[in-house]
């Protein structure tokens, strides 16, 4: 099934009435009442309206650099060509997962010609910090890749807390000369 042929408020009726009907919604709303369980309802549907209308783009760009993020890569992704800025987009995330360093001002140059699409700007925010967090080890490169989330969220006056963020990063980077490697690695 396409995305596009995803008729979400439909979808999002339907499941609601099937669980109505079934004698569901009782258990669903629990102790929060009925008006707060229909919110939390719609917030969760929010969500995975979110997911499958992201998933191709975050999808893509999450393959390759899971997937082809080895070094060797490096100098055939940069020496691409691209007609397109998406395409460039892309290419630039690509390259900065493998060599953040070398990669820093493009990708910066890139994410400041985006248009000012919120779904478009969180997505690759999401997908920075999810790098950062999970992926990369080598503080600098860490810290560029935190820098690209904050520049792409700047035009939608969405902001991180790049402090708290640095901790953690530097958290991490303490407790692993300790021999502590999860240690500080997640927020408490």
């Amino acid at each position: 099934m396409e995305v596009s042929n995803i008729d979400f408020n439909k979808f999002r009726t339907e499941v609601y009435e099937e669980i109505r009907d079934h004698g569901k919604l009782g258990e669903f709303s629990g102790a929060l009442g009925e008006k707060p369980a229909a919110e939390l309802f719609n917030v969760i549907f929010d969500i995975l309206e979110f997911f499958v209308v992201s998933s191709p783009f975050g999808g893509l760009i999450t393959y390759l650099c899971e997937q082809a993020r080895h070094a060797v890569l490096f100098k055939s992704v940069e020496g691409v060509t691209m007609d397109d800025e998406l395409g460039e987009l892309i290419r630039s995330v690509w390259g900065a997962e493998i060599n953040s360093r070398a990669s820093r001002k493009k990708l910066l140059r890139n994410i400041a010609r985006l248009p000012n699409v919120k779904f478009l700007r969180i997505i690759l925010a999401g997908h920075f910090v999810t790098r950062v967090y999970w992926t990369q080890w080598e503080k600098e490169d860490r810290l560029i890749l935190l820098e690209a989330a904050e520049e792409v969220l700047r035009p939608i006056a969405l902001h991180l807390d790049k402090g708290a963020l640095k901790r953690i990063i530097d958290d991490d980077l303490d407790t692993a000369d300790d021999g502590d490697v999860g240690k500080g690695v997640r927020p408490n």
